[in-house]
């Protein structure tokens, strides 16, 4: 499962080095040669969307977003468990009304035959890319809470040993890389 995690958050970060090149490009092309690149806002902008979707599907497995551990610090390991528990059950329920919405969103802007200014590319395959992203991110929470619920460990957690702490895995990880 790390391998298909692993795989997406390096889709994510090329799409986010596109955008950062295509900004890069645009930016060069119009200081120096007075011309720009066709549809760069509209490509950047989708393509960020991507990106960010996607990524949070990496966070969802590896709990990785940004949390507050006043209350969890605190806790003893049960309550810790149900803390983690009820946390990802709330995380899944979002991610994934938000994909539905998404879903949505892609499916209307085909109808309406959304295009990009320029290029006159069609939107939805962008929108549909990112829903996909967060249907992803529904299944990788949904993942997680079953596993958290069977008594196992994901993400960074996974990789730590018993004891240890599991953001300590996390840089170890990284700095094996």
């Amino acid at each position: 499962m790390d391998r298909t995690v692993d795989t997406i958050e390096r889709l994510a970060g090329l799409s986010l080095l596109v955008v950062a090149t295509l900004t890069f490009a645009m930016v060069i092309l119009r200081k120096f040669f007075g011309t720009t690149i066709p549809d760069w806002y509209d490509l950047s902008r989708l393509l960020q969307g991507i990106a960010i979707f996607w990524g949070i599907a990496c966070a969802c497995w590896r709990n990785g977003h940004i949390s507050v551990d006043l209350l969890w610090e605190s806790a003893s390991r049960a309550g810790r468990r149900r803390i983690d528990l009820l946390a990802t059950a709330v995380l899944l329920v979002f991610v994934a009304s938000l994909a539905f919405i998404a879903g949505q969103a892609a499916l209307e802007s085909r109808g309406q035959g959304l295009r990009t200014s320029d290029l006159r590319l069609p939107q939805w395959p962008f929108y549909l890319v990112g829903a996909v992203g967060l249907a992803a991110a529904a299944w990788l929470a949904l993942l997680r809470l079953v596993r958290l619920w069977s008594g196992g460990r994901t993400g960074d957690a996974a990789r730590a040993a018993p004891g240890e702490d599991p953001r300590a895995a996390t840089v170890a990880t990284e700095v094996a890389r």
